[in-house]
């Protein structure tokens, strides 16, 4: 985990040039805004501390998962599986596809696809948390300090791992590190699907929220 964190500082360090070099250029001004922030691709503390893989992607790599993949992949592959019923998930259909595209525009080493088709194992487990844990907890929990440190734990470690191949890039490297640490991440995260799949689904009533 440590080594996974260490190795994320080399992108820090790269797109921090860089917006430094969109202020000096005068690019990164945004004038309804009234700052300098276009040139920002990442805000490393927001990942850094972040509870979930959604928070995680969206201050990671901004421009590309904000504006690119997020406008033209995500949103117009889950508009598409909604209106021709190609999928009766849209929403997973959309973000499945997002994560492969991702994978394609780094490059093709298979160490990109195993990171991020196990980064959709994770956003695919945060929304079985959501729909089948979170209803059965009380609203105090959820926003204790409690819950945040299990979210952000469950997110650390489960990225460092995750995200380990794509810092290793090949897949004969990639699969000696997972083999090494018994794949401890996807079991977890399989594990914890398959369990809260089993609750029953308790309703809410949004009245009371």
């Amino acid at each position: 985990s440590i080594i996974c964190t260490a190795g994320r500082l080399v992108f820090w360090v790269v797109w921090s040039l860089t917006q430094v070099s969109f202020v000096l250029s005068g690019f990164g001004y945004i004038k309804k805004a009234n700052d300098f922030s276009r040139g920002c691709n990442v805000e490393w503390l927001k990942v850094e501390t972040s509870q979930n893989f959604n928070s995680v992607t969206a201050h990671w790599n901004i421009r590309l998962a904000n504006l690119w993949l997020k406008n033209c992949v995500y949103q117009r592959v889950e508009t598409a599986g909604r209106k021709f019923f190609i999928f009766p998930n849209a929403k997973s259909l959309g973000n499945f596809l997002t994560k492969v595209t991702s994978a394609v525009w780094h490059g093709w080493f298979p160490g990109y696809f195993l990171a991020f088709l196990s980064l959709g194992l994770g956003n695919w487990t945060e929304t079985v948390v959501r729909a089948r844990l979170h209803p059965w907890l009380p609203k105090r929990f959820l926003h204790s300090h409690l819950a945040a440190f299990l979210g952000w734990l469950h997110t650390w470690m489960s990225l460092n791992f995750f995200f380990a191949p794509f810092l290793l890039l090949t897949w004969e490297k990639s699969m000696q590190i997972s083999h090494s640490l018994f794949w401890w991440a996807h079991i977890y995260h399989f594990a914890v699907i398959a369990v809260l799949m089993m609750l029953p689904t308790k309703r809410t009533d949004k009245k009371n929220e």
